[in-house]
């Protein structure tokens, strides 16, 4: 039987202001290595999966969303969801 731990993974959900962020948000978390999608116009929800011998948490995939922020031009991008 597996351990729960490992069968476990980390997710959020990312509401923007319009789409087009939203596509770009996704592509980049994707890049990143998530799984990324896009579940309405304006809302991306992204999943950290668990990788063998190496233990990702939902601090990784917050850093992801705040390095793409980063390089977005105009502020602010996220609404709160």
């Amino acid at each position: 039987m597996a351990d729960e731990e490992s069968c476990a993974f980390w997710s959020i959900r990312v509401r923007l202001d319009d789409a087009e962020l939203a596509n770009s948000l996704r592509d980049f978390l994707r890049m990143a290595g998530c799984l990324a999608l896009k579940v309405a116009p304006e809302i991306v929800e992204a999943h950290l999966l668990p990788t063998p011998g190496e233990r990702r948490e939902r601090d990784e995939l917050l850093a992801y969303v705040s390095m793409w922020k980063g390089m977005q031009a105009e502020q602010p991008v996220l609404k709160k969801a």
